[in-house]
């Protein structure tokens, strides 16, 4: 597909500019990928359905679009490139399709009308910051492993579901997500990050699956509503002051498969 014509510029079936004002719009057929800045900073648009035969979106493809409400990313799509569609701040619902395996890093960064997500298990990387400071964003589904600062400062969440499939959360991956009530680990996740889920100050209770080898630095600090925790016997690590500042904790049970408790682990508790 090469079109110079029109609202849509495509070379090689790469649609590299939109020049159009139109408030939605539909990527049409024969588009395989959406390139760099395409629509960036666009103040018109308000949805886009990309067609089926699109493989790749890529960085800043649609950055800055703050109008943009809607968006909806077939099956055909296999990856959405780094800051794709970062500070798109009115967009309230996102359709991620079947086919995706990679969210870059700050993919969908700032948009702090984003409700949902659901994040299907077919992603298999999930790059730093994905949805960093969504501060909107009240529910989550994850069915791929919780990337490093995934939902950092997305101080609305206040559920989110962790798919059986889950193998890791990242470090900082839930950082300051101050209205976070509770979470289930569940048992295929080994590693629990760095900070993991610091400063969430709402969070009481957490259930950990058995499948956890590893909690590592300040995972929980500062979860001062948290009143209870029980750390399985597969868990063979664990690191400084992961329970540190949680004032709340009147009851640690702790498995036979920790060799060492750090001194930190409980400051201030």
């Amino acid at each position: 597909l090469n079109n110079q014509e029109g609202n849509f510029i495509c070379v090689n079936g790469i649609l590299i500019a939109y020049r159009g004002n139109d408030k939605s719009v539909t990527v049409p057929y024969g588009v395989t990928g959406i390139g760099s800045g395409a629509f960036m900073a666009n103040e018109t648009l308000r949805s886009v359905y990309v067609s089926d035969s699109v493989i790749y979106i890529d960085s800043m493809a649609f950055a800055s679009c703050s109008e943009l409400r809607l968006v909806c990313v077939p099956g055909s799509v296999e990856w959405i490139d780094e800051y794709a569609f970062s500070g798109c701040s009115n967009m309230t619902t996102l359709t991620i399709g079947s086919g995706v395996t990679l969210l870059d890093e700050y993919a969908f960064s700032w948009c702090s009308a984003l409700k949902n997500v659901n994040i299907p298990a077919n992603v298999t990387q999930v790059g730093a910051y994905a949805f960093y400071e969504c501060t909107g964003l009240t529910g989550a589904t994850v069915g791929a492993d919780v990337g490093d600062y995934m939902f950092y400062g997305c101080t609305g969440l206040t559920n989110v579901t962790i798919g059986s499939a889950v193998t890791r959360i990242g470090e900082n991956a839930f950082y300051g997500c101050s209205r976070l009530q509770s979470v289930v680990i569940p048992n295929r996740v080994v590693e629990i990050g760095d900070s993991a889920f610091y400063n969430c100050i709402k969070l009481s209770k957490v259930t950990m699956g058995s499948g956890v080898t590893s909690i590592e630095d300040a995972a929980f600090c500062g979860c001062e509503s948290l009143t209870a925790i029980t750390v399985p016997d597969s868990v063979t690590s664990m690191g400084q002051m992961v329970f540190f500042g949680c004032t709340s904790l009147t009851k640690a049970t702790i498995g036979n498969g920790v060799v060492k408790i750090p001194e930190s682990a409980f400051s201030t508790c």
